[in-house]
């Protein structure tokens, strides 16, 4: 599949030449500077990597160094900008990929604007989510999988022992049979609702 990325976007690179290539995620990350990289020589294409969080974090496992940090070292190479989106990624980028420069944004932000001026009728949003009428709403959005850490905020909200409130999980994913349990375990069962994947997740945070 690697391989297949690299060549696709080669071959799109030649007939469309790109002055900057933006790349993300650790397997696009990787696909677009394998293909960039003759571009850069030859066109001076720039490229970017917008790191989600490196995978060689401080406590992962020894093979998440011996592999990821070695393909992010060697590819760091041909990288003319790397963006991180926290501390020690930054940190560690700066210190170890000397050739590139490296930069830091503090998350990639949300447009409240934009949600503000949304049109939304509240009490049908509401039915339709199966929200009980006067109740607070804590709501999170992320794919149901062990690397978003969902459970965490089961936990939280189960410490929280609020009674007007609801947990509302927009989502979905391999988790989900396993966080339902664990919303039983905790006595939260009724107070936490399980909205699946969503195509209105602005108008929900309106």
């Amino acid at each position: 599949k690697m391989f297949k990325s690299v060549n696709m976007i080669k071959n799109y690179l030649k007939e469309n030449p790109c002055a900057l290539v933006h790349t993300q995620t650790p397997f696009g990350g990787v696909a677009g500077r394998l293909a960039a990289k003759s571009f850069r020589k030859k066109d001076g294409t720039k490229v970017i990597y917008f790191v989600h969080g490196f995978h060689f974090f401080k406590g992962a496992a020894f093979k998440n160094y011996l592999i990821y940090y070695n393909i992010e070292k060697s590819l760091s190479k041909c990288t003319d900008c790397l963006i991180t989106l926290n501390q020690e990624d930054y940190k560690t980028a700066s210190k170890k990929f000397k050739k590139t420069h490296v930069e830091y944004v503090p998350g990639v932000g949300v447009d409240t604007t934009a949600i503000s001026m949304l049109p939304v009728d509240k009490k049908e949003k509401c039915k339709e989510l199966k929200i009980p009428k006067g109740k607070k709403i804590v709501m999170t959005m992320a794919e149901l999988i062990p690397r978003k850490n969902v459970s965490a905020t089961i936990n939280a909200f189960a410490a929280a022992e609020n009674e007007d409130a609801v947990l509302l999980i927009c989502g979905r994913g391999k988790e989900l049979k396993k966080l339902r349990e664990l919303s039983k375990e905790l006595g939260i069962k009724d107070k936490v609702i399980f909205a699946g994947y969503r195509t209105d997740i602005l108008e929900i945070c309106k």
